[in-house]
């Protein structure tokens, strides 16, 4: 956790000087917060990436994704992943699969949401879903109540092979 600590109060100081923390920096503060399951602090840093004007890389977008995901916050995941799209990033598997995780561990979980999601992944003809995949499906329709759509996604697991 130190390098957290770390990280964080070498930006913090960074910023109180008016110097803008390179790209590097960035990067670091983020994967230690993923790393010490900080969602919200990554979600923060993310934005503040953004904000300074820093264009993210690919393993930016999907370690921020990653963690906010993993952490249930499906909107700042969905805004992610839009900016991603924007910034001309294409979806890989464990893109979609962290979407599915977002909505499944959101405080609410989001049963159709993931099915959109995984409807537009299907959709696209790219990417093959695998068994983590139909899991995320599974668990989110089971987190919110849902076995009709439970049901749905064994169905497309089995159909799928």
């Amino acid at each position: 956790m130190g390098n957290l600590f770390d990280v964080v109060f070498c930006c913090v100081q960074m910023l109180a000087k008016n110097v803008e923390p390179p790209p590097a920096a960035f990067n670091s503060l983020i994967v230690a917060a993923q790393r010490a399951k900080q969602p919200d602090l990554v979600a923060r840093s993310f934005q503040e990436m953004v904000n300074a004007g820093v264009t993210p890389s690919r393993e930016t977008y999907e370690t921020t994704l990653s963690a906010v995901s993993a952490g249930g916050m499906a909107d700042a995941a969905l805004e992610v992943f839009g900016r991603m799209r924007r910034d001309g990033f294409e979806p890989r598997k464990s893109t979609y699969n962290s979407l599915l995780e977002a909505c499944a561990t959101a405080p609410q979980p989001r049963a159709e949401q993931a099915f959109e999601i995984y409807y537009a992944m299907a959709a696209d003809g790219k990417i093959a879903p695998n068994k983590r995949t139909f899991s995320l499906l599974i668990d989110a329709a089971t987190r919110a109540s849902r076995p009709d759509l439970a049901f749905d996604a064994f169905e497309s697991m089995r159909t799928s092979g």
